[in-house]
């Protein structure tokens, strides 16, 4: 083989190893095929809270799968540790699911009572036997709202008299206004009418 020819195989040489470069170096900055699109922690939207309904619902379910497990273990298990997790708003339902969570004995019974009163205003019966009875002490029903009955006209006309003698700054004690109000020299209220219109002026 004379020069020409070895040169000549050395230059395609050259240009198959310069091609095979190339190509390979392509492909390496080809960029990778398209992947989602990484998310940071701060454009990822924050976990929502359970509303109360929510969690009292899952108290319940709770309570209902582990009838024999007295609510002042709430908080011991898995399923409980995530109702906790849920409850991670500022209502009074999430601060009593934590408060239970934490708590053991006389304490956890206070919880538990507290639990079921405010599981009531998000209009969710706790159904428990535990927080029906047992170990929650059952909180005292709020006291009904008293309407006062209507005044009739006569207890009406009582109580302004009641106004006007006090008002005058005679300094009536409520003997002396009562007989004031009675007296045939006054209005000559009936005695149940000058009761009133005494109790009425807070004497």
């Amino acid at each position: 083989m004379n020069r020409k020819a070895i040169a000549g195989l050395l230059a395609a040489g050259a240009i198959a190893l310069g091609a095979a470069a190339c190509s390979s170096g392509a492909t390496a900055a080809t960029p990778p095929a398209a992947s989602a699109p990484a998310t940071s922690a701060a454009s990822a939207p924050a976990a929502t809270t359970a509303s109360d309904t929510q969690v009292c619902n899952a108290v319940n379910t709770w309570e209902s799968n582990n009838d024999g497990l007295a609510a002042t273990n709430f908080g011991a298990d898995t399923a409980s540790e995530g109702i906790v997790t849920e409850a991670s708003g500022t209502s009074a339902v999430d601060t009593d699911v934590t408060q239970l969570s934490d708590d053991t004995g006389s304490s956890a019974a206070t919880d538990i009572s507290s639990l079921a009163t405010d599981c009531a205003t998000a209009g969710v019966t706790l159904t428990g036997s535990d927080f029906s009875s047992g170990s929650a002490t059952p909180a005292a029903p709020a006291p009904a709202a008293t309407t006062a009955p209507a005044m009739s006209a006569a207890q009406q006309q009582a109580v302004d008299s009641a106004q006007s003698y006090l008002a005058d700054g005679q300094g009536f004690s409520a003997t002396g206004l009562f007989k004031q109000l009675t007296s045939s020299y006054g209005e000559g209220f009936t005695e149940a009418q000058a009761e009133y219109a005494v109790s009425q002026a807070g004497l």
